[in-house]
């Protein structure tokens, strides 16, 4: 018979850390008689977010406005992956797809979580469906 060890690990997750990183613990897993203890892997698997999309150390989100906003500028706010509020200010005309960067709001440097990668957000116009005719008439003369 042999008799079984039972050993407590703490898996320390740092900031910055990588889709496939490893965390090694050396010489934990079964062993045999002469024969030295293997090693125990963990690989991180980073979860998909509905909101962003990660790029290194960079974060990349998509963000609807109406074409008003697009036209005269805006101010929105959204709850970023910690729970901070980050508030994009735009002020003057976002043309389709423009991005708009927001330094050090993305993911912490593995290693050095005081320093962050930048969020890329791209901009997209949701243009409406129809225009009343007074509508169409206000807009070429606002336009004018």
């Amino acid at each position: 018979m042999t008799e079984e060890e039972e050993i407590s690990l703490t898996v320390d997750i740092q900031a910055g850390m990588h889709d496939g990183d490893t965390i090694k613990f050396e010489q934990v897993a079964d062993e045999a008689v002469g024969h030295i203890a293997g090693d125990l892997i963990f690989q991180v698997r980073q979860i998909p977010d509905t909101l962003f999309t990660r790029d290194g150390d960079h974060l990349k989100m998509t963000f609807g406005i109406s074409l008003l906003e697009s036209l005269v500028g805006f101010k929105r706010s959204f709850q970023h992956l910690d729970g901070h509020e980050v508030v994009v200010d735009k002020q003057d005309v976002t043309y389709c797809s423009e991005v708009f960067v927001i330094k050090g709001e993305g993911m912490p440097r593995k290693g050095n979580k005081k320093v962050k990668g930048d969020l890329y957000i791209t901009m997209q116009i949701q243009f409406p469906r129809t225009f009343s005719s007074s509508q169409k008439e206000a807009i070429k003369k606002a336009m004018a």
